[in-house]
């Protein structure tokens, strides 16, 4: 056992304060978070030591340890009960700082404790999906969209990241991953539903890459008149 975490133990034996802070208003947890020491955290958690308390950039030691990817003291804060989506400056949690630094066993255990992929940070208006894109993390951004795909498409807000997500893969020319998201939509029977839910949005926010892609593949958007003209039809018929 190291000498520190033998000391520690002695501090805290003798009823050293285990949320005493230090620079940068940082505790003890924070630091041992930050240098992966998960006896010293075992035992600052086994008196009680606060798991909440922000320190540099308001984060929690929880995203301090999912920042670093270190996936054993994450999982020992996580199961001890530390807020999965607790936000530091800019609102980031600690979903999106493994995102951003491309921890992807890490963003796996913050997924398997319910951490939010839908939230929206507005310090910097991106998602956790939007993130891994953007730093070019594919491995984690195809984790995202499987879990992602049971769990927050099915209300409208939810419809748009999704709709801006499917613009970042055609802009970067992610086959793979457009076609997932369509045979996502398919599979799950939601392609008459949706598509041109997703057409509007793209015409509406000015996606104009994905709206000639989706174009492409199934077919313009109806304009409002052969819309009626349609139902004007299809009533005449009947």
């Amino acid at each position: 056992m190291p000498w520190h975490t033998t000391s520690l133990a002695d501090l805290l034996d003798c009823g050293a304060d285990p949320d005493a802070r230090g620079p940068c208003t940082q505790t003890a947890l924070h630091i041992a978070a930050a240098f992966n020491c998960a006896h010293c955290v075992g035992s600052l958690l086994g008196v009680g030591a606060d798991m909440e308390i922000p320190g540099i950039q308001n984060f929690t030691a929880l995203q301090v340890a999912a920042w670093n990817g270190h996936e054993t003291v994450t999982g020992m804060l996580l199961e001890a009960g530390a807020e999965v989506d607790a936000r530091g400056d800019d609102d980031v949690t600690a979903l999106l700082a493994a995102t951003v630094q491309g921890h992807f066993c890490t963003v796996e255990q913050l997924l398997e404790y319910k951490a939010d992929i839908g939230l929206r940070y507005p310090g910097s208006d991106k998602t956790a999906l939007q993130a891994a894109f953007n730093n070019g993390h594919r491995d984690i951004l195809k984790l995202l969209l499987d879990h992602r795909a049971g769990i927050v498409l099915q209300q409208q807000d939810d419809l748009e990241d999704f709709t801006e997500t499917w613009h970042l893969t055609v802009l970067a020319g992610m086959q793979d991953y457009t076609n997932y998201l369509v045979d996502y939509i398919e599979g799950e029977g939601m392609f008459a539903e949706y598509i041109q839910e997703v057409q509007r949005l793209a015409e509406s926010r000015g996606y104009e890459e994905l709206l000639e892609w989706l174009s492409d593949r199934f077919g313009p958007l109806p304009t409002e008149t052969a819309t009626s003209d349609a139902e004007s039809s299809s009533s005449a018929g009947s």
